[in-house]
């Protein structure tokens, strides 16, 4: 194969950012642009954030998000990771 074929179309300039993290930092998400495709990093927060309060397990909360950005028909792979710094407190009722 010629590389140059393989590769047509691809852009490796990723979206980065630099923060502190503090004690309150529940989570990290690291998440493929096909996560973000047909969702907000609001969003795909907020699904993580609900995951987390109820299962608590990282992976779990990654594979709901993998899930719901299923579920909106992006046409992009779906990759994510979320590390878990501290576990976000259940919701006030």
């Amino acid at each position: 194969y010629d590389v140059e074929d393989k590769v047509k179309g691809l852009i490796a300039l990723p979206d980065v950012s630099s923060t502190q993290t503090s004690p309150d930092t529940e989570f990290l998400l690291i998440g493929c642009d096909g996560i973000f495709e047909k969702m907000t990093t609001k969003e795909a927060g907020q699904v993580v954030r609900r995951r987390l309060r109820a299962s608590g397990d990282p992976k779990d909360a990654a594979e709901a998000l993998v899930r719901m950005a299923e579920r909106s028909t992006g046409s992009d792979n779906l990759s994510a990771i979320v590390v878990l710094f501290k576990r976000p407190e259940a919701a006030e009722r």
